[in-house]
């Protein structure tokens, strides 16, 4: 009762699904590429998308250096805009994907 493979590798997760061996879960953002060129299709998947929170974390014994600082102030002015909203991706907002040329559900 194998329920498949893992893979560490999100290169390699492409690369396998675009060669007919199965299907993935992996985060839109890196495949965002290969749906745009149509090499990847989503699957409509109920519970998906799954969203994620990042944070900054620092060290509380150290002080900043200038370019901490620097990436500081990018994260807090740019930050969340830094990557693209699913729905930019095919016109969809589902990060799971299928093997190419499957038509979303």
């Amino acid at each position: 009762d194998d329920p498949g493979t893992e893979m560490d590798s999100n290169e390699t997760i492409k690369q396998a699904v675009m060669a007919g061996l199965g299907v993935a879960f992996i985060s839109g953002h890196t495949v965002a590429w290969e749906v745009e060129a149509g090499r990847l299709a989503m699957l409509d998947v109920a519970g998906l998308p799954i969203r994620r929170q990042w944070f900054s974390v620092i060290r509380t014994d150290r002080a900043l250096t200038p370019s901490m600082l620097a990436f500081e102030q990018f994260l807090a002015e740019r930050g969340a805009g830094f990557l693209p909203p699913f729905g930019k991706l095919d016109g969809l907002d589902n990060p799971s994907f299928a093997l190419p040329g499957a038509p979303p559900s």
